[in-house]
């Protein structure tokens, strides 16, 4: 499919997409502008022709740049679903969102938070259940590793890497942080170590990640 403007603009991933307002009508589908044909396409265009003065210097200044560069008190988040709570976490952990993959379960080492290997791209990277970290009920058949209908999210923090099923991926969202409340006590004592608060999105109450706490109890379920 041909991408929808010319590369002599502005790209527009920059523009629109998870580096601009974040006003692309294709990023909610497509979560991020690296999954896009559009992106693709712009990356093969500059493959083929020779470097413009500055190309260097652009494309460092671009890839140095944080995800985070919206507004100071703004911050792009991927929102999804687990069993029935709503979670949120910053884009710039996010790497991919895919349909399912096979699950191969480790010997003596499946538990109810590791759930075994999946292959995403040629890479073999550890599942992992967030209801059983995060002590959500699961919903009637989704007791499986990964329930049919659901979507493989693939996170990364200091080249450390996982997968975890969600029920459903919703738009990237940007979180204004005047409006993220402190997590309530009464939810569950592992989502309330793992919340950096709570957030309203229409009508429905989502928590924020804490990805340092997300990570450490992800390493600790390695050794269950």
């Amino acid at each position: 499919m041909a991408p929808d403007r010319p590369m002599e603009h502005e790209p527009c991933w920059k523009e629109i997409g998870i580096f601009g307002d974040g006003s692309c009508p294709r990023l909610p589908e497509q979560v991020h502008c690296r999954n896009c044909v559009i992106f693709a396409e712009g990356g093969r265009r500059l493959l083929d022709r020779d470097m413009p003065p500055g190309y260097t210097e652009e494309w460092t200044r671009l890839l140095a740049q944080t995800k985070e560069s919206a507004p100071a008190r703004t911050l792009p988040v991927i929102v999804f679903r687990v069993g029935d709570e709503w979670l949120a976490l910053k884009t710039s952990l996010l790497l991919k969102v895919s349909g399912t993959r096979p699950v191969h379960r480790l010997p003596h080492r499946t538990n109810r938070v590791l759930r075994g290997i999946v292959n995403i791209d040629g890479e073999l990277l550890l599942l992992a259940s967030l209801s059983g970290l995060l002590g959500i009920e699961e919903a009637p058949g989704e007791d499986e590793s990964v329930p049919e209908g659901s979507r493989m999210i693939v996170v990364a923090k200091d080249g450390e890497r996982w997968v975890f099923p969600a029920a459903v991926v919703e738009d990237v969202f940007r979180l204004d942080w005047e409006i993220l409340k402190a997590a309530p006590v009464t939810i569950t004592k592992a989502a309330h170590a793992c919340s950096a608060g709570l957030f309203a999105l229409g009508e429905r109450s989502v928590a924020l990640l804490d990805e340092e706490r997300l990570f450490d109890q992800l390493r600790g379920s390695l050794g269950r």
